[in-house]
């Protein structure tokens, strides 16, 4: 008898230690996961890469059900699916599947409140929403993906097992999320820089065309040429001030029929002739809602207008126009802004021509 019970002990002992030593190993495991994604993060700007990489780890590292990636829409209604493992997640990505934030969900708790959400037993909480196309989920924890106290997205998972979710694995689920959000983060910094160089080559060669113009006319046209490109295929005016018959007057123009060159707008009068009298911009996100706007051009549905002001004088009004509604945005802004910066002194002082040929143009 005492044989036998000291055999018990030792097979317990081993098997304690085999649980133990398969516990440091999973945690491990874990621990390796989240340091291989944070390299992959700091050396890679490819989101989509990153994301799938991620979410296929987790479902397969941490032996859970279902991970998925789900970031914030820009009208920061909806948690849109971005990527997710199984093919369960790829009929959520076909679907474009998403939640509304704020809803009745654990993801759209989450999303909303930026923080941690965890259901142990999926069959005892009312939080839980459950998907017919992940039929078998017990457990299910939300974490927020956040910088500072921005939200940017949630990382989901799920279990078939109830109460899958411990500390320990919480913790490295943590650190994933964090690490994902930075490179979320990162990713969105890079594309604004990539963008911003594309706008400043293209605003060099708007400004560098239009100098090199021997008339006002040439460097007008190439400079609503530029910019049009610049745009997109947007349409581009440049009014230019009559102050003796309190006027703008069209002096080039894309994009327009062409009787718009003889289009004149008393200063005061419709969205240029506002811009002009008040000498600030104004971006319309709908013209059809202003009773300011006057139409040229019947499929127009935003538009932008900037005044060309130059030692407090001013000289005239820039105007893009858009067939899509909430076109413009404030770097649109922004970046005309710096075209008409840089671009009006040479209405004032020409190089190629002096002020009176500057008047006679105006008042032609």
């Amino acid at each position: 008898m005492k044989f036998f019970t000291t055999l018990a002990g030792q097979v317990a002992g081993v098997i304690n230690n085999v649980r133990l030593l398969d516990e440091s190993q999973r945690k491990a495991l874990q621990l390796e996961t989240a340091a291989e994604i944070a390299r992959d993060i700091s050396g890679s700007l490819n989101l989509d890469e990153l994301l799938i990489k991620s979410v296929n780890f987790i479902r397969e590292r941490f032996e859970f059900y279902h991970a998925a990636i789900f970031l914030r829409d820009l009208s920061g209604e909806f948690a849109m699916i971005r990527e997710a493992s199984g093919e369960a997640g790829a009929q959520m990505k076909r679907a474009g599947y998403k939640i509304a934030i704020g809803s009745k969900s654990i993801v759209g708790f989450v999303s909303s409140n930026g923080e941690q959400l965890i259901v142990n037993d999926t069959t005892k909480d009312a939080t839980y929403y459950a998907n017919p196309i992940l039929p078998d989920t017990r457990a299910e924890a939300a974490i927020p993906l956040k910088v500072g106290e921005r939200i940017l997205g949630v990382l989901d998972i799920q279990s078939i097992k109830a109460y899958a979710f411990s500390e320990d694995n919480l913790r490295s689920l943590q650190i994933l999320a964090d690490q994902l959000a930075i490179a979320v983060v990162n990713t969105e910094l890079f594309a604004e820089t990539q963008e911003h160089l594309s706008q400043h080559r293209l605003l060099h060669h708007i400004t560098t065309t239009a100098a090199s113009g021997t008339t006002l006319e040439e460097a007008l046209e190439s400079a609503v040429k530029g910019l049009q490109v610049t745009l997109g295929g947007d349409r581009v005016m440049i009014l230019l001030t009559d102050r003796e018959k309190k006027m703008l007057e069209v002096k080039a123009s894309m994009g327009y029929a062409e009787d718009i060159m003889t289009l004149q707008i008393p200063i005061g009068s419709g969205v240029t002739g506002w811009v002009a009298a008040h000498r600030r911009s104004l971006r319309l996100s709908n013209v059809i809602e202003d009773p300011r706007y006057i139409q040229t051009s019947p499929n127009t549905r935003s538009e932008l207008a900037v005044p060309l002001i130059y030692r407090n004088e001013l000289l005239g009004v820039l105007n893009v126009e858009s067939e899509q509604i909430d076109d413009y945005t404030e770097n649109d802004e922004e970046m005309i802004g710096t075209l008409e910066e840089v671009w009006r002194p040479s209405l004032q002082t020409p190089v190629c021509w002096n002020r009176s040929v500057y008047r006679r143009s105006v008042n032609a």
